[in-house]
């Protein structure tokens, strides 16, 4: 283990409280990251239905590819209020919410196609 990894071993012995607080706060990062994540996949459901919804009420396509253009700037726009941070690569570090980077990794093409096909089914 080495002098370094003693020394910090007898660090963490003797000033348990800090390294205890240290922990407890990582952890309510990243239960609220996972929370904001949790809260941008509910409101883009919502927002893909209403999208939808919509296109028919306007008899326009509500095809895949029509849905994904007119949801990606309205989306854009709305969900700047939905997170502040969300959960890295790996989840183990919180990021800045960016919704022009995470556009793609919130809204697929196959979610967007079964959310249409459910809505089919209940019409």
């Amino acid at each position: 283990m080495g002098k370094l990894g003693l020394s910090i071993l007898a660090w963490l012995q003797e000033h348990m409280d800090v390294a205890l607080g240290v922990l407890i706060a990582y952890f309510v990062v990243v239960y609220a990251a996972k929370y904001q994540v949790r809260r941008i996949e509910m409101n883009t459901v919502k927002l893909i239905q209403n999208t939808i919804t919509d296109l028919k009420k306007n008899k326009r396509s509500s095809s895949v590819s029509a849905v994904l253009k007119s949801l990606k700037p309205v989306w854009i726009e709305q969900s700047k209020r939905w997170a502040l941070f969300i959960l890295g690569k790996f989840n183990l570090y919180p990021i800045p919410y960016r919704p022009e980077k995470n556009f793609e990794k919130f809204v697929t093409r196959e979610l967007v196609k079964t959310i249409i096909s459910t809505q089919d089914v209940d019409q």
